[in-house]
């Protein structure tokens, strides 16, 4: 016999199904009673309480050698509008997995894995239509791309609305965020490591919040703002194809080989702030920007150098601006900005009195230093 406990208990989740509030619950098995390790628990003949679908009751076997492709399309095609539940186990996958609007893949963490064993992307969400692939969460996954996945999550042509928490992605032969048209959406808490591009943001990804991001060991850039004609967001965005205000706060990018932490190749009205940028062991500057990269801002980030006398900034685009930003650890002498469009820098620290700001060409005026240590 049920308990009223048990009763309300149900009520209360049916009524987060409903407005679509439960498909961010979690974080941690058994949050808002225990609904985790229900839906861990339960089989294809006992569902678990909405808004949750358990992937094995769909035949995902989670043991690190059984291709659970088919088995994960399929319960995001037969529960659609839900969330999947990935239980701790590893599920393999040969194929990318599309995932449908206002679905959402849920795991336990770290032990929650999807890893890949084909050259594919690992999940795409898309949409053919201007409503975009909207709402819907993914979270508390990881995604092991064991060097041959060509990208960890693709997000294509108006991807609206989404989430994405606690998510860690490693060993991606590409951009472990690949994000085409993007726009509105939130990451936080997300973990790359092993990958050739971190993030790469193409054809107006816009509007994006991006909080606590920790990027390392990359092979070519940390953050990737560019145009890319092949994809199917050109000329399909609202900015003209440029990657237009998105926010970056805390977000670290470290170790590795990176050629540039941060390119601006395309961009516009990007901002960083409390941002730790290291300079990759191959790597050319911390940050460059193009001369197609304007209005980007950047406060209270520190570029340490690494003994290294490369600079941390070669800014070649306009009114770029780089306010209370600490350099630190190069060798004496060396030149930390090379300028060649207009910049704008307020209050820079130099951890050395000989660090240099050089205009390396055009007209050295067009810059301002409005005050330094």
């Amino acid at each position: 016999m049920e308990t009223t406990r048990e009763l309300s208990r149900r009520k209360f989740m049916k009524f987060l199904g409903a407005i679509g509030v439960g498909m961010l619950a979690g974080g941690t098995a058994g949050r808002f009673g225990g609904t985790y390790a229900e839906a861990a628990d339960s089989t294809a003949a006992e569902a678990p309480v909405s808004p949750w679908v358990n992937v094995k009751a769909y035949g995902a076997k989670g043991d690190g050698k059984t291709d659970d492709t088919t088995a994960i399309q399929n319960a995001l095609k037969e529960a659609a509008n839900k969330s999947v539940f990935f239980p701790i186990g590893a599920y393999c996958i040969s194929s990318t997995i599309n995932v449908p609007a206002y679905s959402s893949l849920i795991g336990e963490g770290n032990g929650s894995k999807i890893k890949c064993t084909a050259s594919v992307p690992m999940l795409e969400l898309s949409s053919s239509n201007q409503f975009g692939n909207r709402y819907g969460v993914i979270r508390d996954l990881s995604l092991d791309g064991a060097w041959k996945a060509t990208a960890g999550i693709v997000l294509n042509n108006v991807v609206v609305g989404r989430s994405f928490y606690d998510v860690q992605i490693f060993n991606v032969n590409g951009a472990a965020f690949q994000m085409d048209a993007t726009q509105n959406c939130n990451f936080q808490s997300i973990h790359i490591e092993n990958a050739l591009i971190g993030m790469a943001l193409y054809n107006g990804a816009g509007n994006n919040m991006f909080s606590r991001i920790e990027i390392e060991k990359i092979n070519k850039y940390g953050v990737l703002f560019d145009v890319n004609a092949s994809l199917p967001g050109y000329n399909n965005n609202g900015f003209a194809n440029i990657p237009t205000g998105n926010s970056f706060q805390k977000a670290v990018i470290e170790r590795g080989k990176a050629v540039h932490g941060i390119y601006i190749k395309k961009g516009n009205k990007n901002t960083f702030r409390d941002c730790d940028i290291v300079l990759g062991v191959d790597g050319q500057s911390i940050v460059k920007i193009e001369k197609d990269g304007n209005l980007n801002y950047f406060e209270n980030c520190n570029f340490p150098g690494g003994l290294k006398s490369k600079p941390a900034v070669i800014q070649e685009g306009h009114k770029n601006y780089f306010k209370q930003c600490c350099f630190e650890s190069y060798k004496k002498g060396a030149q930390v900005m090379q300028l060649s469009g207009r910049t704008i820098i307020e209050y820079p620290h130099f951890g050395d009195p000989s660090y240099q700001i050089v205009s390396v060409e055009g007209d050295p005026n067009h810059n301002r230093v409005l005050k330094t240590d």
